[in-house]
């Protein structure tokens, strides 16, 4: 069993999660990433918000009314590479800030996100290679079909 962590490795733990993310974490976010339960940060902190202050952080995170393109892309890049290869909509959602929903509403379907996202490397000088999962998936994936969804990416 695990030993339990305490205030301080909480509020180093945070501190670490800011300069590799930066300032805009919310508690999900931190709980996710962190593998520390949003229980046992009320136990040692009482409150989200005294462990942000704590931190030097703002009371609140500040969310972004309206993300552009790149920015979408970008995260979207960072969950291909967490998986090695495209997300499911579950595993993005797991792993992303963003909700898979924002990706639907600017780019309509799982087929177009994925056009935009290879036209995003191209555009960056970055390479996509693509190559059947271990999982399920592996008949779209030969086919060469980007909507997949089960395919490995790596760049170049």
């Amino acid at each position: 069993m695990a030993k339990a962590k305490s205030a301080e490795e909480i509020l180093e733990a945070l501190q670490a999660l800011v300069a590799e993310t930066g300032p805009e974490v919310s508690l999900q976010k931190f709980a996710r990433r962190t593998g520390i339960s949003i229980f046992l940060i009320y136990d040692r902190w009482e409150s989200w918000t005294k462990l942000r202050l704590a931190a030097g952080l703002t009371r609140r995170a500040k969310v972004p009314l309206h993300y552009t393109d790149d920015e979408l892309m970008r995260e979207l890049n960072a969950v291909c590479h967490h998986f090695n290869r495209y997300p499911t909509v579950a595993e993005f959602n797991r792993q992303s800030a963003r909700s898979w929903q924002t990706l639907e509403d600017r780019f309509v379907s799982k087929k177009l996100i994925f056009k935009k996202y290879r036209e995003w490397l191209k555009k960056h000088g970055r390479r996509e290679q693509v190559r059947p999962a271990a999982r399920r998936g592996l008949a779209a994936a030969a086919a060469g079909r980007a909507d997949a969804g089960q395919e490995a990416v790596t760049e170049g």
